[in-house]
């Protein structure tokens, strides 16, 4: 779907800034989150048709600064609108942008598939007391989801683990997936991850930092399949993808398109994931629904009947309208 060149001659994009705020802060390992600047891509071809995309960073975990993005965003813009298309490897190294115009193109340009799209998501545990997050957890067991993922690193390990004890006693029919994003420390990996291993966990999601220099050596000895997604951030070629693969073969990665190179860059790690056997899962990255809608969209094409890791929509309070639907444990878009 993504390989091909974009073209649209006479094309004009235009960038507007947003603000969404969440309904509830959201604490992660780094951030509690309250608020999120994005920016809408409108993309008009000459006879007026429009079609429409996001491009936004994550806090701490894009590769773009945050310094000056508005402006290199519209650089970027700028740029594909003289080239009249956007290239299959062209903005590798600006992935939100990329992610926001290619997506507007194909809203333009209607190249999604016409039948309507779903997909059966996991239920994200936000950090809370552990009361909150067991509450949570029992919640998304009685709506029906089969995989439940929660974050660690931002309470402390033993109540974690506790957390984990708990959650594996009381639904043991589910598969219990948890995300540290970066937080553990290579001396504490090991013991944790048999900890984690002996208290019921499934899998473990990002359990060093991007890039540190002894996760190649540890992962062999780990107990718990491993997924990658800070990890792959900072692969932007094709073939530092495909050797990122090949060095650390991790059991699964998490595929954020806006962070890992629009969805050009998520086909291409798709794709070498499934040559080497490595199981993938796309992961929003706290879009509106404009960017969500477009992920559904590409999800439910490139792997129908998978679980994903998409958001449900109800993050906000001022979102966009769109036809997306929410009804546990799926995401529809009629």
């Amino acid at each position: 779907m993504m390989r091909h060149r974009l073209r649209c001659p006479g094309l004009r994009l235009h960038v507007q800034r947003r603000v969404l705020h969440f309904r509830a802060p959201k604490r992660t390992s780094l951030h509690t989150l309250r608020e999120r600047v994005t920016y809408i891509i409108t993309a008009r071809d000459s006879e007026g048709r429009m079609g429409y995309g996001e491009s936004c960073r994550m806090p701490g975990r894009s590769p773009e600064p945050e310094a000056g993005y508005a402006e290199a965003l519209e650089a970027a813009c700028r740029r594909v609108e003289a080239q009249g298309e956007l290239p299959p490897d062209d903005l590798r190294d600006f992935p939100s942008a990329r992610f926001g115009i290619e997506c507007a193109l194909m809203d333009l340009l209607k190249l999604w598939p016409k039948e309507p799209a779903q997909a059966e998501l996991h239920r994200l545990i936000w950090p809370g007391t552990a009361e909150d997050m067991l509450a949570a957890m029992e919640q998304g067991a009685q709506q029906g989801f089969r995989v439940l993922k929660f974050k660690l690193g931002a309470l402390p390990f033993a109540e974690e683990l506790d957390l984990v004890r708990e959650a594996a006693r009381r639904f043991p029919h589910l598969t219990l997936h948890g995300d540290a994003n970066g937080a553990f420390l290579p001396a504490e990996l090991l013991p944790r991850a048999e900890a984690l291993a002996e208290a019921g966990l499934h899998w473990l999601e990002q359990p060093l930092p991007p890039r540190s220099p002894e996760f190649a050596a540890l992962l062999p000895a780990l107990p718990l399949p491993i997924a990658l997604d800070e990890e792959l951030t900072p692969h932007c070629s094709r073939a530092a993808r495909e050797q990122l693969l090949d060095e650390l073969k991790p059991d699964m990665i998490i595929i954020k398109p806006m962070l890992h190179g629009g969805l050009a860059g998520a086909e291409e790690w798709a794709a070498a994931a499934e040559a080497r056997g490595t199981a993938w899962r796309a992961n929003s990255a706290l879009e509106s629904h404009i960017g969500l809608q477009a992920l559904l969209r590409w999800c439910a094409h490139r792997a129908p009947g998978a679980i994903q890791g998409l958001g449900t929509g109800q993050l906000y309070t001022d979102d966009l309208p769109t036809p997306l639907r929410f009804c546990p444990p799926h995401l529809f878009l009629t």
